[in-house]
């Protein structure tokens, strides 16, 4: 997401970027920019996919930075920091280029249209923000006493006017400068270099590398600007094989020739970067590779009825199959069929002959780094991240086994081949990992917020994610319980019944107890609706009400759902006793009888048993609206169109606020589900929560939050996290004692210090936090605030949809929203009964339709 930044220039490089508001600058001397007030200077640091990249744009709104007027072309001018200097006593591996200059240098100008090429996601907010824990500014190298003044000289525009240029016109080395001059690979050489750059000053992390991997990096720092550039588009790019001709675009080839191209690509097989595609006899697969528009103009050239076919209309794989189903069915002269596709083999593979892809040992290390940058993204999406602490014992997922695949093969409906990779080969690496004593134990004393970034976590993630996913959606329930089973009590057993209390594996229930739940639930689902076994769900349901490590959004869902097996069983007890009465003692079997008896008399016990099952009462309020909605006569459509006014199609959530602003007189209204509260409790605690002080919670520069804040209790317990001898529970509870005022005066003092930073507060919602703290109260806030603190990771989602107050008389009240056919979660119903409990109107408001509109004005059917 873009990123408004300042860009300050000394003599050392600082290992992040400073985000605060910046205007027009200009260059007084070598060494220092000063910052005007005239002009504005957007300086975006973009951030796509996996890998957050920064890209350094300055609008000059055509002035250059000595004051001169640029043409119009030179709007957008592009900044190249150089590399910073390092100490004496220090050696760090360096990932800049010698190619690459710096501002002072070099000033390579970019078209206007550059910004509509990055494809930048839009960001709800403008505000300027920067990294939470890096504050220092970004600094440039001073300028090289032997740099040139660059000039657009004429470049050679064929292959021969290339290798004989014999640099008279222009300085040698401005030839591989110039023809880097593109529109897209700056800005990614620059960030990836920078990435690269901190990994490898990372003593840490050196032990994560091999020797092969330090090769690898250290032929990618030799390599010119253009070779990275390409190497880049190449990595960012799925994993499959390319033309040459589609790294560059139309606009390109003038700076950019294709034979250079060629030239930087044949450098990068040669150092192993990419590859080649092999000879291969499968005519399916070579078609496989070729591009589409190449696939077209290819089967148009050898089959004969493909020209008379509009290709265009079929997709890559319909083309292959009548590709292959055309050839096969010309005649030959000789009547060898081998000879005719042995022929369109070869041509195959002279048109695939400049054909690369990634090579994947490269594209491991590479990503390895990646992984190890940014671990900003904190989400099931990165299990392969891996960190310093655990550096001593890190098994590296391979390639076949990974998250990656994982996804892919779920994508493509391929629930079998994942289900079986699931089941043989990951299930058996934990297998193997749980029986290693010495691993286990060095993994069991780390913290728990560091354990996720484990090969053992990721394994077990991926298990239950996707191998349990995909076993139930081929019905193998037998398989999933295993699986689940094993990772509840690292068992194999398929005849445990819970029948009595189970000791589950001390390292499964160190490493894995933040996910206990899932798998309780996930079980019970399956014994009860699909394995019809209620006996087991209840004694399983049993077991999880009595497991400390269960969340209470869990614990209340299951204990929803052993009212519902107990409602079952007794329906099914009245049918068994009923069938029972039916039989004669006298003319039916004994056997019979009996069976129906003894299942009778374990139903009872099983209502006996757990009916004394007691969970906290629930209590809220329920209201229900009802509005006029469209009536549904567009055909098969089952959506509830609700009408407000002149507006169709209206929300649910809006038609609650037009309610109880016109019944309940309340003036502000917002549809944030929690964020305010939230907002409220990381600006009030925001100097405990971020913390430096605290150990292995900070490893990266790109982090927006500590990792133990997912971890339950770590918040409240943490010793480290101390201001003037006090801990974070207790300044909760203090603010009991404070005043509205004192709260708005912290909230002010938190925002005035810390309002350009990304982290975990929505500073565009701040204005709306204050006024509803002034409703609110101290008392309701530090209540709040310490339901969040103790786990925040299962308590920050399910807060109401709404929150009304009214800045007069000071009320305010909390509304979960529900519209026809949905239900309110577990989630949902334990926060409406938190506030509840503390003295806040808490309501469930549910919005029904009266069908009292007709569809067109003057139609009644």
């Amino acid at each position: 997401m873009p990123v408004k930044m300042r860009l300050t220039q000394s003599s050392s490089q600082s290992d992040m970027f400073s985000t605060q508001s910046s205007k027009r600058f200009k260059k007084n001397d070598e060494n220092t920019m000063n910052i005007d007030d005239d002009d504005e200077i957007e300086i975006l640091a973009v951030y796509p996919a996996k890998v957050r990249e920064s890209q350094f744009l300055v609008n000059l709104q055509g002035k250059e930075i000595g004051g001169k007027e640029s043409a119009k072309s030179q709007d957008l001018q592009h900044i190249e920091p150089s590399n910073a200097t390092k100490p004496d006593n220090k050696t760090y591996l360096n990932f800049s280029s010698e190619n690459s200059n710096s501002i002072d240098q070099k000033n390579f100008l970019v078209k206007e249209n550059m910004i509509e090429l990055m494809k930048t996601p839009k960001k709800r907010s403008k505000r300027k923000q920067k990294s939470i824990i890096d504050t220092e500014d970004y600094e440039n190298e001073q300028k090289s006493p032997n740099s040139v003044d660059f000039v657009p000289y004429s470049m050679p525009k064929t292959r021969d006017e290339y290798e004989n240029f014999d640099g008279n016109s222009a300085p040698c080395e401005l030839v591989e400068q110039t023809y880097q001059q593109n529109r897209y690979g700056c800005f990614k050489l620059e960030i990836f270099d920078q990435i690269l750059t901190r990994i490898g000053k990372r003593k840490d992390y050196e032990i994560l590398f091999s020797d092969a991997d330090q090769t690898t990096f250290c032929k990618y720092s030799n390599l010119t600007s253009t070779c990275k550039t390409l190497f880049i588009r190449v990595f960012l790019r799925q994993s499959k094989f390319f033309a040459p001709e589609t790294l560059i675009s139309k606009d390109e080839e003038k700076s950019l020739p294709v034979f250079v191209v060629d030239s930087c690509l044949e450098n990068l097989c040669h150092l192993g970067f990419l590859d080649k595609i092999a000879i291969c006899r499968n005519l399916p697969d070579l078609l496989n590779v070729m591009d589409i528009e190449d696939l077209r103009q290819f089967s148009s050239q050898f089959c004969s009825t493909m020209r008379k076919t509009d290709t265009k209309r079929l997709k890559k794989h319909e083309l292959i199959e009548a590709f292959v189903k055309d050839l096969s069915n010309q005649p030959s002269m000789d009547r060898n069929d081998n000879a005719r596709k042995d022929h369109v083999i070869k041509k195959l593979h002279e048109r695939l002959f400049s054909y690369k892809i990634l090579n994947d040992s490269v594209k491991r290390v590479f990503k390895k780094a990646f992984h190890l940058y940014g671990l900003e993204f904190m989400s099931a999406r990165n299990l392969a991240q891996n960190i310093r602490n655990l550096a001593s014992d890190l098994v590296y997922v391979k390639s076949d086994e990974n998250e990656e695949k994982l996804i892919r093969l779920q994508a493509d409906s391929l629930h079998q081949e994942c289900a079986s990779l699931c089941y043989d080969s990951i299930k058996s690496k934990l297998k193997n990992l749980l029986n290693d004593e010495t691993y286990m134990n060095h993994l069991c004393s780390l913290p728990v917020h560091l354990c996720k970034f484990s090969s053992f976590h990721v394994l077990a993630r991926c298990l239950f994610k996707y191998g349990v996913d995909s076993m139930q959606k081929l019905k193998h329930y037998g398989r999933a319980n295993e699986c689940l089973i094993f990772l509840l009590y690292g068992s194999t057993l398929k005849d445990l019944n819970f029948a009595s209390p189970q000791m589950p594996n001390e390292h499964i229930l160190a490493v894995l107890s933040r996910y206990r739940g899932s798998y309780y639930e996930r079980l019970a689902i399956n014994l009860n609706d699909y394995m019809k076994n209620r006996a087991r769900a209840l004694n399983l349901i049993e077991t999880a009400l009595n497991d400390h490590t269960v969340s209470e959004d869990v614990r209340y869902t299951l204990f929803q759902k052993s009212k519902n097996i107990i409602k079952s069983v007794l329906t099914l007890s009245t049918k068994r006793q009923k069938k029972a009465s039916q039989l004669d003692p006298t003319t039916s079997r004994e056997e019979e009888c009996a069976e129906y008896y003894e299942i009778i008399q374990k139903l009872e016990d099983m209502k006996t048993r757990f009916s004394s099952l007691q969970y906290p009462k629930i209590q809220y309020e329920t209201v229900t609206i009802q509005r006029p909605i469209l009536r549904k006569a567009l055909g098969g459509s089952r959506k509830t169109i609700f009408l407000l006014g002149d507006a169709v199609d209206v929300p649910v959530e809006q038609i609650a606020i037009d309610y109880y602003k016109k019944e309940q007189n309340f003036n502000r209204a917002l549809h944030d589900e929690g964020a305010c509260w939230r907002c409220l409790f990381a600006s009030l605690f925001f100097d405990y929560i971020y913390d430096r002080s605290v150990s292995d919670v900070w490893l990266s520069s790109q982090q927006t939050y500590p990792l133990d804040i997912h971890t339950a209790g770590a918040l409240l317990n943490s010793q480290a996290r101390k201001i003037e001898g006090k801990s974070l529970s207790d300044a909760i509870l203090s603010l009991n004692c404070q005043s509205v005022q004192q709260i708005i005066d912290k909230l002010n003092e938190t925002y005035e210090k810390y309002k350009d930073y990304d982290c975990l507060v929505d500073w565009d919602l701040f204005e709306d936090a204050k006024s509803l703290a002034s409703c609110a109260g101290p008392q309701i806030i530090s209540a709040i605030c310490m339901y969040l603190a103790v786990d925040y990771h299962n308590r920050r989602s399910g807060f109401p949809d709404l929150v009304l107050w009214n800045t007069s008389d000071k009320r305010f009240k909390v509304v979960e929203v529900k519209g026809p056919g949905d239900r309110i979660s577990s989630k949902q119903a334990l926060w409406l009964s938190r506030f509840t409990s503390i003295g806040v109107a808490a309501e469930l408001c549910n919005v029904i339709g009266r069908k009292d509109v007709p569809l067109m004005p003057g139609n009644d059917e």
